[in-house]
């Protein structure tokens, strides 16, 4: 490295040539096979931890919204532990309704760049009618689940030129007077809707549009978003891996949003189903300005219910442990979350890892204690939804044992294409800088840790309206207090029993 905290010109170089040389091998993936992915499709093993809507859901009414809430339960895995970490609870708030309708319009401009219709089996393109249907479906579903009961109803409002079509020659249409159709009635007309005209793929394409137009934004964004976080990238390496990932996708996808989606799907297949519908909406350009800043939004339980990875916090804590006496910072971190440790009770904002090791004699109590220790990581175990009766916990997710993800590599397909480097701007740092920043803010909020002088006194950590610079850079010992070993035997039993 250049200094303590900065990568060096060599390292921005390979981890620029390692995102644009990933995006295009999807970019030849694609290119070679322009059928969708199977897991773009729906089945009974799509997002099967998603916890259902119960019976006498509690709704909490505001202004222009309705919300549903409930906790998710988390814990550590199961580990050789002799002290054990407790279980903690999230509380989390769902919005369910608005007062304000999602209007839906359709453009006479529209046109099928977004999308290829040789994804389908079907040349003729009937997603417009699809998407109708389905939000008509899932409405009517709601409604009938939602209390108190209420039921849909037909206006007397019509579409433009609705008039002029049913007078047309061609056409003979009676208007229906009757009662609005049930969830299952609508559902079993489209059903046989899609088996006589063989589209049933669209139809799938035309639920997973819909599904992105409730207003869980906050969970669903994050799901997309996913498909560019790496795993592998420390905090201080992401302006590189962005500058090439970004490189890529301008000279290889350029203008066609249908390749750039069809790369996201290969990308992560546990949310291709999500990233086919936001390729029908035509939603990637807007969705590719958020990586420019590098900041990719979280959502723990979305994470957990898609089984995706949106940050480090959800991996395992590194096996071993501790290596010639130091400790990985991105493990503290995840050993202060999952023990809920004071000022760490909040999930990082920041999902990219911390670089370098700490001493393991400056680390924190709580981490200290877990030395020994070998598998902890973040599992979700429930969701516990407030009703009006009580609680009534997911029992998708008791069925569950333990949470698993899929961190292998993607297949490798030959990729020949040379390296454009004109996206490669080394002094443009502030992505990373703002992440480095971040994540050590989150880990340290009261200081650094004696060799951790030089990082915490680097130009990035140093705030231009800033006058308490000094502050920064105080020395923190985590054991001040604590030199009596017997007395923090006694104060784990206690927190323990507190807990238990």
């Amino acid at each position: 490295m250049d200094d303590q905290v900065r990568i060096s010109e060599e390292q921005f170089r390979r981890i620029y040539a390692a995102g644009f040389e990933s995006w295009a091998q999807l970019h030849s993936l694609v290119i070679q096979n322009t059928k969708l992915p199977p897991q773009c499709f729906f089945t009974t093993d799509t997002f099967p931890l998603l916890p259902a809507f119960p019976q006498n859901l509690e709704l909490e009414q505001f202004s222009d919204r309705l919300t549903a809430s409930g906790s998710s339960v988390w814990a550590s895995s199961a580990a050789k532990c002799a002290r054990g970490i407790p279980s903690f609870r999230r509380r989390v708030q769902l919005e369910v309704a608005r007062k304000d309708p999602i209007l839906l319009s359709i453009s006479d401009l529209a046109h099928t760049d977004f999308y290829s219709t040789s994804w389908f089996v079907s040349q003729n393109d009937y997603l417009v009618i699809l998407v109708l249907a389905w939000a008509y479906i899932l409405s009517a579903r709601w409604a009938e689940i939602m209390p108190p009961p209420c039921s849909l109803t037909y206006t007397d409002s019509l579409a433009k030129h609705y008039d002029t079509t049913i007078k047309s020659d061609k056409l003979t249409v009676s208007l229906c007077q009757g009662p609005a159709s049930t969830f299952s009635e609508a559902l079993g007309f489209l059903n046989t809707f899609c088996k006589r005209h063989n589209i049933i793929d669209q139809s799938h394409a035309a639920l997973a549009a819909v599904l992105l137009l409730p207003c869980k934004i906050n969970g669903i964004r994050p799901l997309l978003l996913s498909v560019f976080y790496e795993h592998s990238i420390e905090c201080n390496a992401i302006t590189p891996w962005f500058q090439g990932t970004l490189a890529a996708i301008k000279s290889l996808a350029g203008e066609n949003p249908s390749i750039l989606g069809r790369m996201c799907m290969e990308r992560r297949p546990e949310v291709a189903c999500m990233w086919l519908g936001s390729t029908i909406l035509g939603l990637q350009q807007e969705l590719l300005q958020h990586i420019k800043y590098g900041q990719i939004p979280i959502d723990l339980e979305c994470a957990a219910w898609t089984k995706t990875i949106q940050s480090f916090i959800q991996q395992p804590v590194s096996r071993p442990f501790v290596v010639d006496g130091y400790i990985q910072r991105a493990d503290e971190c995840r050993l202060l979350f999952l023990y809920q440790s004071r000022n760490h009770t909040r999930v990082p904002i920041c999902q990219w890892k911390p670089f370098g090791t700490t001493p393991k004699n400056d680390v924190d109590l709580e981490v200290q204690v877990h030395q020994d220790c070998e598998g902890h990581e973040l599992q979700h175990q429930a969701f516990v939804w407030n009703c009006a009766k009580g609680e009534s916990e997911s029992p998708s997710l008791l069925q569950c044992s333990r949470q698993t993800y899929d961190h292998s590599s993607k297949p490798q397909v030959q990729c020949t294409v040379p390296i454009v480097w004109e996206g490669l701007n080394r002094e443009k740092e502030g992505v990373s800088e703002n992440a480095t920043r971040t994540i050590f803010s989150w880990l340290r909020p009261d200081g650094c840790a004696p060799q951790e002088k030089a990082i915490f006194k680097h130009e990035w950590f140093m705030m231009d309206d800033s006058d308490e610079e000094e502050e920064i850079t105080k020395e923190v010992n985590s054991l001040n207090g604590f030199k009596d070993v017997t007395k923090i035997e006694e104060w784990l039993a206690g927190t323990n029993e507190y807990f238990s």
